[in-house]
């Protein structure tokens, strides 16, 4: 019993509060350290997004490669690894009408990347009639909904699929019956592996070949050039580099034999 008979409950109180406050204080400090934090990443994601208020320069610089997609107004669209957004608002900017939805697993695309959207539309100068929806997806499923759209765009993102064998399923499986997979990689004249990107680039048939495994069958395929890394098309001061866009159909749907 000698274990109770120091016990002094106001003590134990006074403790108690001194404690919450000290948890109350450093709470309140880490809150202040991550709103602080996520404006300066809002600043740098806006900053290297490269973005400019030049709704022409825009416009011209995705004409070819918007075109190459057959995209007209009034579309579903879907870009899977949208990245910074350049395509996402290229579209928003130079189409009347349009339903867009982005998925991305990286978190600050999708925390930031509706900040960027919203400066691309400012540049409108007829009344906004674009939607758009930012999505974090997952490496199996990306989260939209079946059968719904005309066109989905994976640009420069389809050699980073982890598990393409599960994905690539799914994300047919979004197409609306006539729409259109838009698919664009570098054009590389063998398959090989990228230090920078830590995948595999694949040669123009291996890479059909392996499409058309999962269903698909081939529309079209077209050369264009843009630019390195993940930089916006506007930016093309740091050199250019040979891509191919690939749109694939359902299989059936496309009206002739894939080679």
């Amino acid at each position: 019993m000698t274990f109770f008979s120091d016990f002094r409950p106001g003590k134990r109180v006074g403790t108690t509060v001194s404690f919450s406050l000290k948890i109350l204080k450093w709470g309140l400090l880490g809150l202040f350290l991550s709103a602080c934090s996520s404006i300066y990443t809002v600043k740098v994601f806006l900053k290297n997004s490269f973005f400019v208020a030049d709704s022409a320069r825009i416009c011209r610089s995705y004409e070819r490669e918007l075109a190459a997609y057959r995209i007209q107004n009034g579309q579903r669209v879907a870009d899977i690894g949208f990245g910074y957004g350049h395509v996402l608002g290229a579209l928003a900017l130079c189409h009347d009408s349009m339903t867009l939805y982005g998925v991305e697993v990286n978190k600050y695309s999708v925390l930031y990347g509706d900040s960027l959207m919203r400066r691309f539309a400012a540049l409108k100068s007829k009344p906004q009639a674009v939607r758009w929806q930012l999505i974090r997806g997952k490496k199996k499923r990306c989260l939209l909904p079946d059968s719904s759209f005309d066109r989905i765009i994976i640009r420069e993102t389809y050699h980073h699929f982890k598990r393409p064998g599960a994905l690539m399923p799914d994300i047919i499986k979004k197409l609306a019956p006539d729409g259109l997979l838009c698919i664009q990689e570098e054009d590389p004249e063998k398959t090989y592996f990228s230090k920078n990107c830590k995948a595999y680039i694949m040669q123009r048939d291996e890479l059909i070949q392996e499409l058309i495994s999962y269903g698909l069958c081939l529309v079209s395929d077209d050369t264009l050039t843009t630019p390195f890394s993940s930089l916006p098309n506007w930016v093309d001061s740091l050199g250019m580099l040979r891509r191919r866009v690939y749109l694939f159909g359902r299989e059936g749907t496309c009206g002739h034999p894939s080679p």
